[in-house]
Formats: structure tokens, sequence, C-alpha cells
């Protein structure tokens, strides 16, 4: 006979409310702690919070659920050159705990980060002296 794990109780939606908030206003300066339509957008029906960050060439979905999920992805705000179409990715998901999530914010970060073209040896722009 198979012993089946023990379902979990729900978590509330105002609780994971309350954590992403929390989490968002450690993650930056810029937010307030209140949540605008346009950063987080509350969907009870489903039981899941989504959290929507935008940059100039990504929107990342941040999806928390009262299941204890916690996960991420990417879209591209615009095709490649040549394509009709725009690309997306994963993001490190797992347990909904600030663990999960500093590794969300954390891919993001790296994300959106650009390739440096060429070597700067001198931070005020002078090139370096040859002897």
């Amino acid at each position: 006979m198979k012993i089946l794990p023990a379902k979990r109780k729900p978590l509330d939606i105002q609780v994971l409310i309350k954590f992403m908030n929390e989490w968002l206003s450690r993650s930056s300066h810029y937010y307030n702690g209140k949540s605008d339509k346009q950063t987080i957008y509350i969907d009870t029906v489903k039981g899941k919070i989504k959290v929507k960050l935008y940059t100039h060439d990504n929107v990342y979905d941040i999806v928390a659920t009262t299941t204890g999920y916690l996960g991420a992805g990417c879209s591209s705000r615009r095709p490649e050159p040549g394509e009709s179409w725009t690309r997306g990715r994963d993001f490190p998901d797992g347990t909904f705990n600030e663990m999960t999530w500093n590794k969300i914010i954390s891919a993001i970060a790296f994300h959106e980060m650009e390739a440096i073209v060429g070597c700067v040896k001198h931070m005020d722009g002078k090139p370096e002296d040859k002897e």
C-alpha cells in the first residue's frame, strides 16, 4: 500500500501579497511598498499573484501561487532582427520563499547586463601610456 503525502494547506493570498511587497521593497529603493496596476496585479480567482517588471527590452513575470510556488519568466518586448516573433526564457523557480525570490532577482539582473566591447584600462577614459 502506497502512502500519499498529506496535502498542504493553501497559503492565504494576503500573506503572499505581504511578502511580495516586502521583498520588492528590499530589492529596490525605488519601490515604496505600494502596488500600482502596472507593477503588481492580483488574480484571486486562480489563486495567484503576478508581478510584472518592465525594462527597455524585456518584460519579466514573477508568479506566486497559493500552493506555495514562486517562479519567473521573461519575454522580449521586440523581435530580433530578421525574426517575426519575440523570444522568451524561463528563470529560477521553486518554493515560495525569499531564497527563491533572490535567485529570480539575481537572474533578472544578470540577464539585463550588457557585454563590454573592448577593455577599458582607465576609468577616466584616457588611453594607457605606452613606454
